[in-house]
């Protein structure tokens, strides 16, 4: 079986050059790191060390990168759960939330992405609660333990939505009865000139 070595430059070919396999993959697709230290010497870079690829092995590696399937980011079962929590809870657009963003008042406006998302850039207002840890932090920002507000209208927001649904839905199987989850992409909210700080 031919094989490719690391280390080794290979004439520039369309079917070698890693703008080739630029040109597959798109900028939309992420491509694991230890793929592209396997595929590195594709650019002509030095490796310490030669290690053999098999040309099908590559070439396999290659057309997977090119499928639909393999740009998806997470599989359907993700998505088929996302859409069955935003049937079981109250979702808002983008306009309905710039309305409470301007005008919340009693609601709880949570930003449930990860701590760096939102040190990043964030609507303003919002508190950060990341969405692994809504469920035993949430309890300090509603009274727990003197009078827990479990009817307190609480606005869970995320990049695109899907975070902010589940964790709406979490919300409730915890008994708290006015929970919305906002769905909308947060760049077209920048977008659109709206309200965001870092």
């Amino acid at each position: 079986m031919p094989s490719l070595l690391v280390g080794h430059r290979y004439p520039t070919t369309p079917s070698l050059h890693y703008s080739s396999l630029e040109s597959l993959v798109g900028a939309s697709y992420t491509v694991p790191v230890a793929l592209l230290a396997h595929l590195s010497f594709l650019k002509g870079e030095d490796m310490s060390t030669a290690i053999p690829l098999p040309l099908t092995f590559t070439m396999s590696v290659m057309l997977a990168l090119s499928s639909p399937v393999f740009a998806q980011s997470f599989p359907p079962v993700v998505k088929q759960k996302v859409e069955a929590a935003q049937k079981q809870v109250k979702t808002i657009g983008m306009e309905e939330y710039r309305k409470l963003v301007e005008n919340p008042g009693t609601a709880l406006i949570v930003d449930v992405r990860e701590p760096h998302e939102y040190a990043a850039g964030h609507v303003p207002g919002v508190i950060n609660i990341p969405r692994g840890l809504l469920e035993s932090k949430i309890w300090s920002h509603v009274g727990f333990p003197a009078d827990t507000e479990m009817d307190r209208p609480i606005v869970l927001q995320c990049q695109s939505g899907k975070r902010a649904s589940l964790a709406a839905q979490s919300l409730q199987g915890l008994g708290f009865t006015q929970t919305t989850a906002v769905v909308m992409n947060l760049d077209d909210w920048q977008k659109a000139g709206h309200p965001f700080t870092k």
